[in-house]
């Protein structure tokens, strides 16, 4: 709980105009006891608007933040991100810096037992499927992080470590840590379009807390193994000949364990076998905007039109033909640095980025909504095509 005499040195920092942690955007304003307060009674906050706009992180997730980041802005990584974004693959050139995103990724050969896991969930009954048809070691079609830790193919990491910890695993070694890496890939998985990792159907036990009962209730019983899959006498055969290893690589899958708030399976990045290759390269040529100075604040800095801010792709998604569309997005840019307060109160924009996406999910209505607010800050909004010069 936040004590009373921080409340407004969060809300004026990390939350608000200022920077205390070095992450812009606002959080939910606080009562003298630290208790967020009704959103119905908060001046001049849209609700409806609030329900919308989506990845602003809380002052709890903030503090809380999962994996720690070292170089990376969390907030320039929301999670969901994006889908289908494959502008996401190309705003690392756009940045200003053409050397800033290189994260050096090359093929690594590495020992199971010196891998370690990423999520905070690895299925046993899985596992000992994989081990029982002969998986030991080979590519785990994945991404790796320097300090180790896999970000996908925990299963058949997890199968090797029950049958021959020694053995080697291929994966794509990136020059990133594990809290950095997180963030990332799961917005290029999210960019790609994949789908995030889900229960297995019919449950199964986390391998992190499994027994050894729970290890013989899967080879004698056939618990929680794929009926399609499950052959119960090549399972007793093959587990009472490699019993002493796979009770040795359950200690050391659990010594190690994921890392302190490891996110849960859905939360994973999700990146196919066959895009790895591509990640992979795109991360060694700098192309994801990994680290600062960021494409959108180059941008907002450096750009003289609002044309090549906008990337192609939106034109079509944000419906430029409808009324006053685009002549409302140019009076906001152009104008960025003298309205931002008033619209980061109004509606929790924390960039011009917050605008196009609220735009994207709106309607006329709060299109309307929104220019009447910037008239009458001053802001005059002319047709687009006029090509008048505003003030910046």
């Amino acid at each position: 709980m936040i004590k009373d005499n921080k409340d407004k040195a969060f809300e004026d920092s990390a939350f608000g105009p200022g920077m205390m942690f070095g992450i812009p955007g606002p959080g939910p304003k606080r009562d003298t006891k630290g208790i967020p307060s009704d959103p119905k009674k908060e001046k001049g906050i849209h609700i409806k608007t609030k329900k919308k706009m989506k990845n602003i992180l809380s002052l709890e997730d903030f503090v809380n933040e999962g994996l720690p980041t070292k170089e990376i802005d969390p907030a320039k990584f929301p999670n969901p991100g994006q889908r289908n974004d494959k502008d996401f693959f190309i705003k690392g050139k756009k940045d200003g810096d053409n050397s800033d995103d290189v994260v050096a990724t090359k093929d690594a050969a590495i020992p199971a037992k010196s891998l370690k896991p990423s999520q905070d969930a690895v299925y046993l009954g899985k596992a000992l499927g994989l081990a029982i048809g002969g998986v030991e070691g080979g590519d785990l079609g994945a991404i790796i992080s320097k300090d180790n830790r896999i970000l996908d193919g925990h299963h058949r990491w997890a199968a090797t470590m029950f049958t021959n910890p020694n053995a080697k695993i291929i994966g794509a070694k990136a020059d990133l840590g594990i809290g950095d890496l997180v963030p990332v890939l799961r917005q290029a998985g999210d960019a790609m379009g994949n789908e995030r990792g889900t229960m297995p159907k019919g449950g199964d036990v986390n391998i992190f807390q499994a027994t050894m009962k729970d290890v013989e209730d899967c080879i004698y019983r056939g618990i929680n193994m794929d009926p399609k899959y499950f052959d119960k006498q090549k399972a007793i055969a093959w587990y009472e000949k490699n019993k002493e290893n796979v009770e040795r690589g359950l200690k050391m899958i659990q010594r190690e364990g994921p890392p302190p708030g490891a996110p849960p399976r859905q939360e994973m990045p999700k990146i196919e076998p066959e895009q790895v290759d591509k990640v992979a390269k795109d991360l060694s040529a700098g192309k994801i905007d990994v680290r600062e100075p960021y494409n959108e604040s180059y941008e907002l800095k450096n750009l003289q039109s609002y044309d090549d801010f906008i990337f192609e792709s939106e034109l079509n998604e944000l419906k430029l033909t409808s009324a006053g569309m685009k002549d409302l997005l140019a009076a906001i840019y152009y104008n960025w640095d003298n309205i931002k307060k008033t619209l980061g109160d109004e509606y929790y924009f924390r960039s011009f980025r917050d605008v196009i996406d609220y735009l994207k999910s709106g309607d006329q209505e709060e299109q309307t909504e929104l220019e009447n607010i910037v008239k009458r800050m001053g802001i005059e909004v002319i047709d687009f095509d006029k090509k008048r010069t505003w003030d910046r």
